[in-house]
């Protein structure tokens, strides 16, 4: 409806911040079993230089090593593989036992935690420390003592990498980083789209208990976890985020599908799409209205819609069909549309400021037009982290140049992030 603001979906939208080609084929080479993996793998070895690869798909290589292992592949690179296998199980080893003092010390100061990413994923649902790397540990903490959370992260020997005060004030997390070069992130909201008052709620109300090294805790929901990483995949990231694929099928049931299951097939050649999965009640915990109601109350539709499409097209994910259309039928409004596009594009974005606008306006609804605009400046200088506003032009130049940066380095690789 002309001036609506409101725009009709096109069925079976494509993934604007979809894996590479060769990174697809090495997704399925880890995914699949088979002749399906061995096909996949042979065509990803045939055409990768190893020593080259981008970090994300890096990152993958451990679960590559444990399918290639399953397979019986007497392939020379397993033995290489072996190698990042076992020294992921080992940084893991180290970053777990170092976050679990963390958290310990979180609860007993009285601050509920909530882990999400690796620290749940890894023993919830990968159940061994050796298949996913990490570079840090992600930790909710209620939004309202996020100060006091911090301040007993840096008794504990943590430091914050930026002005902590500032961060509080204009983001939705805190990195902080340990004596030994550990990392950690301190969140006290969940989505950096939704910064605002009862965001995290329904985070808090479907946690489930986790034992972290034997210190209680929680962890998302597996519907909550499934949307949080399908949703921060759709996102470009310098490093390729190409291990949400594997994080969101884990979440489903299962690190690796059988594809002798034609309902979990995918072909191995590039391109090729799978069929589509059957529907599965019961196979998993998942509450797929739950999910919708997320998408849409949040204002993710577009991402949750791509990336779920993306899954089942291609790796035949047991995602129901009417969630799909239910998906599919939903209008999204044309800032929303405008905000996915920058956001899956290579960042910093020229629409960056128009993305940190209305993220800003959403957490301050409830202030004044005018008071709003007025605060923007200053909240910008917060989410930088500088002292003063005549540095922000010198920001934007900096962030800028970083961008034709990107795009060169892009370009160079042959990457694929439009």
């Amino acid at each position: 409806m002309a001036g609506s603001g409101r725009d009709v979906h096109r069925p079976r939208e494509r993934l604007r911040c979809r894996p590479t080609p060769d990174q697809e084929l090495l997704l399925q080479a880890c995914l699949l079993k088979g002749d399906d993996a061995v096909r996949a793998f042979d065509l990803w070895r045939a055409r990768t230089d190893i020593d080259r690869l981008d970090h994300g798909s890096y990152r993958l290589l451990p679960l590559l090593y444990a399918n290639l292992h399953d397979l019986g592949s007497t392939d020379p690179l397993t033995e290489k593989l072996k190698g990042v296998y076992r020294r992921t199980w080992y940084t893991n080893q180290l970053l777990f036992h170092r976050a679990a003092a963390l958290v310990q010390a979180l609860e007993e100061a009285g601050l509920e935690t909530l882990l999400f990413k690796g620290g749940a994923l890894i023993p919830l649902h990968y159940k061994d420390l050796g298949l996913r790397p990490m570079g840090d540990f992600d930790v909710l903490v209620p939004t309202e003592r996020a100060t006091e959370a911090a301040r007993v992260l840096q008794r504990n020997g943590w430091r914050p990498r930026l002005l902590f005060e500032t961060q509080r004030l204009s983001r939705d997390c805190a990195g902080f980083v340990s004596g030994d070069g550990q990392e950690v992130d301190l969140h006290w909201h969940l989505l950096e789209e939704c910064c605002y008052e009862g965001a995290d709620q329904p985070f808090w109300h479907n946690a489930v208990p986790l034992s972290l090294n034997g210190i209680p805790t929680r962890a998302l929901g597996a519907a909550d976890h499934l949307f949080y990483v399908c949703v921060h995949g759709s996102r470009w990231k310098d490093v390729p985020p190409v291990r949400w694929v594997p994080d969101a099928l884990a979440i489903l049931g299962g690190c690796r599908f059988d594809a002798a299951d034609p309902g979990h097939r995918a072909a191995a050649e590039p391109g090729h799409r799978a069929a589509a999965g059957r529907d599965a009640p019961g196979r998993n915990a998942i509450d797929w209205n739950h999910i919708l109601d997320l998408a849409v109350s949040r204002r993710l539709v577009l991402p949750v819609r791509e990336t779920f499409n993306y899954l089942r097209d291609i790796f035949g994910a047991p995602i129901p069909s009417a969630v799909l259309e239910t998906l599919g039928r939903e209008s999204v409004t044309r800032s929303d549309r405008a905000v996915h596009a920058i956001l899956s594009r290579p960042q910093p974005h020229p629409g960056y400021f128009i993305v940190t606008w209305l993220f800003y306006a959403r957490a301050r609804r409830g202030m004044g037009a005018p008071r709003r605009v007025l605060g923007f400046p200053r909240h910008l200088r917060n989410l930088w982290s500088l002292e003063h506003y005549w540095q922000m032009p010198g920001y934007v130049i900096g962030k800028l140049a970083e961008r034709a940066r990107n795009l060169r380095a892009l370009t160079a690789s042959g990457g694929r992030r439009d």
